[in-house]
């Protein structure tokens, strides 16, 4: 029976194609369908006996002339048929994957996405975790809770991430301390005071022992006011424990208040030295650099006001232009060395900061103080265009905001705005430019009525893009194979391409035997028919081997590599839409809307890498199969030659080329069996997948009901913070003031030192002038005195007598004299 001849059927009845090999029956099919035929360990043991028999019956003269190729053929699909068997075996007794163990894959990838950094994915999965009841018994439940608290505070869901870390205070969890540490500083970002309190008056134990617990009341005490306690609770801490470098931090702020610098230097100096590993989870290592960071910049401030210039300018160096007080650092490194009159590293400083910084408030500042330098310097145009570049900028500021601050009904479509990023009407009633945006967002004292209306903008903006996440990730789950979603499957359908490749070996290594035979028989025409389809078999083969493994080490080593490119990309891709957002951000001058979606601001760039990521490797075993298929039709086509050319050939030929048509049909059929066993992997493949998107659309239902409440909320309460908003924009426009008058007196200042300088200058040259003329008054009088004396010698010599006066000649009528400075 042939290869078409076995899938036609299986195709047309469904019924188990039955493999008839040497006359004999060997049970060695299966459905289409997902069920398939056991193989018992008889039907093992009469593939043996039958392969022996067949040798036997042989005709001794015939086994004599068996071409070496065939012998070969008939002992490889021996191991082959085995492999087949341990496939077919473990494919009928594969059980679906448990619920314990795909929990656990999901609580891995969430927690691998929480330490990475990537908020949004995580909760979606970790919130599906939590709702599951076979998860709530395992012991990582509490863990996972505490991390979807830990998601909902870095992306300021602080409501969510309160509930959820008093839940796992409350039952005395494992991850009770840990949970009290975030708790404390939500509580201080909110400036829950009568919170603060509270945790104080329930959790206070002066018997505990955990460090995470005297951490956090001693930082509680000094953020209520109590020096003394705060400093017993925060000396307590362990130095082998991950809060010994904060604790020490808030005992340098104690002792830096009380006076005692050289304490406070020793306490700056161990927090300076918090570990930054990149080995540490991502929120932990960040918060030990905002640890680090604000150490040493405590440090260089301690030492400057001691007067130690050098050891404050290697602190500000220490810290990293990333770092979140790195526009502080800048800044007060620009004054230190003004201060000292190293203006040029002042202005470098300057210029450091400008280009790091996102926050315009902190670039106006700068460029006062840059302004400042250069009239120092004298480059007086340099420091006008300073000025003049602030007050050009804070000008735009100032107007945005003014118009806003007279206007409840701009506030509350401004505050609506902020949750939602569209709106009705005119679009200057709630938007403002990127510069004024990002200048309002950074004035100290003005946050207030804007934190409820940002986090549910950030809410509503994650959950956007988890939304369009899951579409995309909807459409990839369509794709044929995906096997990167069921392990499981991987080493049957990689044991499944090896017998595959060996198969089509065996089967182009007899067309080739069979070719060289036939090269002798044929003739015109069908000879040249027949060295085509061999030369493109031959061609087909080529790149068969080329792009596909051909063995199963082979595939699963492909896979790998592909994964870890897909890793790569994943990272690249997250590094480079982080680039992508802040320098959307840092546009200072233009009036277009800020806030926009990652998705609107690149949504094909999104959509491309989520494709990639979550379905790149179904996309490569696709290709596999059509190179496979592309050389199986090279071969049935040369195959049909040879069969043609055999029925048109003497006897002889046939009984030279007989023992090539048994062998290639016997390969065929495994052939056959290897599609069909592929088969029914797609198929259980293609039910789970449908599992999933249905699991993905009710997932996609819920983040539109969240959608749809996080708008109404934002509209509710944009009703009743009009009037707080409105004293926000006030004091956001006082502040912009104080910067525009700072830079105005600079111009003044530039103004009045020309003036002054000018004024030195006319002074100077006169007084260089009346010098000029007393000199000439002094040589006036010498040529005088000198003239009057040859007068008297012309006239006789003073001992003969009187001089003779000489009368001068009268003057014309009219003529004035002269007057001195004339002369």
């Amino acid at each position: 029976m042939t290869f078409e001849q076995v899938k036609h059927r299986v195709r047309l009845s469904g019924q188990p194609p039955v493999v008839v090999v040497g006359g004999r029956d060997a049970n060695f099919g299966l459905r289409v369908s997902l069920r398939i035929c056991p193989v018992t360990a008889n039907q093992v043991l009469r593939f043996g006996v039958f392969w022996v028999l067949l040798l036997a019956m042989l005709p001794r003269a015939v086994a004599q002339n068996v071409p070496k190729i065939t012998a070969d053929t008939l002992d490889r699909l021996q191991g082959l048929d085995r492999s087949l068997a341990v496939v077919k075996g473990e494919l009928t007794n594969l059980k679906p994957d448990s619920p314990v163990d795909s929990l656990q894959q999901r609580w891995a990838l969430a927690r691998n996405l929480a330490n990475q950094g990537h908020v949004s994915q995580a909760a979606i999965l970790l919130q599906d975790l939590i709702d599951s009841e076979d998860f709530q018994r395992e012991p990582q439940y509490d863990e996972a809770v505490f991390q979807l608290a830990l998601c909902f505070e870095r992306s300021k869901r602080y409501e969510g991430a309160r509930t959820r870390l008093k839940g796992l205070i409350d039952k005395g969890s494992s991850q009770a301390s840990a949970a009290l540490v975030r708790l404390v500083e939500i509580t201080l970002t909110t400036d829950d005071r009568p919170g603060l309190k509270d945790l104080i008056r329930r959790n206070a134990d002066p018997a505990s022992q955990d460090q995470a617990m005297r951490y956090v009341i001693g930082k509680v005490h000094y953020k209520l006011g109590d020096s003394v306690a705060a400093e017993r609770w925060l000396t307590s801490v362990s130095t082998s424990s991950s809060y010994y470098y904060g604790a020490q931090y808030y005992l340098g702020v104690i002792a830096t208040a009380a006076g005692d610098y050289g304490k406070a230097r020793v306490a700056f100096e161990a927090a300076a030295n918090a570990p930054v590993s990149d080995q540490l989870p991502f929120f932990d290592r960040r918060d030990m650099g905002l640890i680090r960071d604000n150490a040493l910049l405590a440090l260089g401030r301690l030492h400057f006001d001691l007067g130690d210039d050098v050891a404050a300018v290697g602190y500000y160096q220490r810290i990293s232009e990333k770092s979140a007080v790195s526009d502080a650092a800048y800044y007060e490194l620009a004054t230190i060395y003004s201060e000292t009159g190293q203006l040029k590293k002042a202005i470098a400083a300057i210029d450091m900061l400008t280009v790091t910084t996102q926050d315009s408030r902190a670039v106006a500042e700068a460029e006062i103080l840059r302004g400042d330098i250069l009239a120092k310097l004298g480059r007086y145009e340099d420091a006008v265009s300073a000025y003049q570049r602030t007050i050009d900028r804070l000008t735009l500021v100032y107007n945005d905001l003014q118009q806003f601050a007279r206007s409840e009904t701009k506030v509350v479509a401004y505050l609506q705005w902020l949750v939602t990023g569209i709106g009705e009407g005119d679009d200057n009633l709630r938007r403002i430019s990127n510069t004024a945006d990002v200048f309002l967002a950074n004035v100290p004292g003005a946050h207030g009525v804007f934190r409820l209306f940002s986090q549910l903008g950030e809410q509503r903006r994650e959950l956007t893009d988890a939304f369009a996440l899951a579409e995309t990730l909807y459409a990839t789950l369509e794709l044929p194979l995906r096997l990167d979603l069921f392990p499981s499957f991987v080493p049957n359908w990689a044991e499944l391409g090896a017998v595959d490749a060996s198969l089509l070996a065996s089967y182009v290594g007899l067309l080739d035997a069979e070719a060289v035979h036939a090269a002798n028989v044929g003739t015109g025409s069908s000879r040249d028919e027949l060295l085509q389809a061999v030369t493109n078999r031959r061609n087909s083969y080529k790149q068969f081997l080329e792009g596909v493994p051909q063995t199963s080490d082979d595939f699963l080593a492909r896979r790998n590599a592909a994964e870890k490119k897909l890793t790569d990309l994943r990272t690249q891709f997250y590094e480079n839409t982080q680039s992508f957002n802040s320098e959307s951000i840092s546009v200072a001058t233009s009036n277009r809307p800020t806030r926009q979606l990652p998705s609107e601001q690149n949504p094909d760039r999104m959509m491309i890498l989520t494709s990639v990521q979550a379905g790149g490797a179904a996309l490569v075993e696709n290709a596999d199969g059509l190179l496979r298929d592309a050389l199986w039709r090279a071969c049935r086509e040369e195959s049909r030659l040879l069969d043609r050319l055999r029925l048109e050939s003497g006897a002889d030929y046939r009984g030279v080329v007989e023992s090539y048509l048994t062998t290639r049909d016997m390969v065929a059929e495994r052939l056959a069996l290897v599609d069909s066993l592929r088969g029914a992997i797609v198929n259980q493949i293609g039910k789970r997948t449908a599992e999933l998107r249905s699991t993905l659309r009710q997932e996609m239902e819920v983040i539109r009901t969240a959608l749809a409440q996080i708008e109404q909320q934002g509209a509710i309460a944009g009703q009743f913070a009009s009037k707080e908003g409105v004293d926000t924009f006030r004091y956001a426009v006082a502040n912009v003031e104080s910067l525009l008058l700072a830079a105005d007196l600079g111009l003044v200042d530039i103004v009045w030192q020309q003036k002054q300088e000018r004024a030195d200058k006319v002074r100077s040259l006169a007084e260089i002038r009346a010098e000029k003329l007393r000199g000439i008054d002094q040589s006036l009088k010498i040529l005088s005195m000198e003239k009057f004396d040859l007068v008297g010698d012309e006239n006789g010599s003073s001992d003969r007598g009187p001089a003779t006066v000489v009368p001068l000649p009268p003057e014309p009528a009219g003529t004035e004299h002269p007057d001195a400075d004339s002369n």
